[in-house]
């Protein structure tokens, strides 16, 4: 059976490290990749090789890239971490590279752009965005995250999943697949009604899905979710690189950068029910109102949606 290397990497491998000292990440795996910190005393993950540097790759606000030669020959890359708020995604982006770069042949001639492909991915994560959603923007996306990790991947799969995601565009549903669709909704625990904000999220003439999540805010302690390790957790679902791409991309246009300040808003889920929305659901239509309104919302009270639940 093949050795997983994902999430083998932990925070104490970078902090018990001195000044420019490296240990090898596992001496099975096929790349030499290493950890410690490098001579700035910055957190890193070094890959050595035999290869050309690919002047596309830069760093960031949050991490610094460097190339450097070594005495065998080889070169190396040094991926640094400035700024230690972000340290629990660059273990996760360092598992990444562990996990992306496990199926390469024994001292692979890959290796440096399994690598450099790894991080393109990540270096939209690594942007250093100061600023982070508002809160009904934050239990909204945790909603949507929630649905699609817990509900949706098991069902359809990582891919086709992300690809049914349209949750960024506030006139459309969140997620369309197959013959159906899905509106998700998050609300505070007791909170008697739900607001449809535009007519289309449930203007359909296909059967859909509309999926309440009542959640209650919790102190920063508690063991719960925040929009932080919900992301990380979906993006360690997935082995294509293709298919975090993809998530990384749609979680920058609904406004979302990791920030440390997200773990301040911690929630606890309560409660998520599931109404089949039908002919018979009570919803506006877009062909039963008059032509000059443009656009509407709405609030439905729960109470009255109890024949309606799936």
């Amino acid at each position: 059976m093949k050795t997983k290397y994902y999430s083998m990497l932990q925070e104490t491998d970078f902090k018990s490290a001195t000044n420019n000292s490296w240990k090898l990440v596992n001496a099975n795996h096929p790349i030499p990749l290493y950890v410690g910190k490098d001579e700035n005393g910055f957190y890193a993950m070094e890959y050595v090789g035999d290869f050309s540097i690919n002047k596309k790759i830069k760093s960031s606000s949050v991490i610094s890239i460097n190339h450097y030669k070594i005495p065998s020959g080889d070169k190396s890359i040094v991926f640094s971490l400035i700024d230690e708020r972000w340290m629990n995604q660059f273990i996760t982006f360092c598992n990444d590279v562990c996990n992306q770069t496990e199926h390469l042949q024994k001292d692979s001639t890959k290796g440096y752009e399994a690598v450099c492909n790894a991080y393109f991915v990540w270096q939209k994560m690594f942007k250093g965005q100061n600023d982070i959603l508002g809160e009904s923007e934050i239990k909204g996306l945790i909603g949507e995250l929630l649905y699609l990790k817990d509900h949706l991947i098991p069902i359809y799969g990582p891919t086709r999943s992300i690809e049914a995601w349209s949750g960024t565009d506030k006139t459309r549903k969140d997620f369309s697949i197959d013959n159906t669709w899905y509106e998700i909704k998050t609300i505070d625990v007791g909170k008697p009604t739900v607001k449809i904000t535009s007519i289309e999220q449930l203007d359909s003439s296909i059967e859909g899905t509309l999926a309440v999540f009542q959640v209650e805010k919790m102190a920063p302690s508690f063991n719960g979710i925040n929009l932080n390790n919900l992301v990380e957790s979906i993006i360690t679902m997935f082995t294509s690189l293709q298919d975090k791409d993809d998530l990384i991309s749609k979680l920058n246009k609904a406004g979302y950068f990791p920030n440390t300040d997200y773990e301040e808003y911690v929630y606890d889920v309560k409660n998520l029910t599931e109404y089949r929305v039908n002919n018979s659901f009570p919803r506006l239509k877009k062909d039963s109102i008059p032509v000059a309104v443009a656009s509407a919302s709405y609030e439905l009270l729960l109470s009255e949606l109890d024949n309606h639940k799936k």
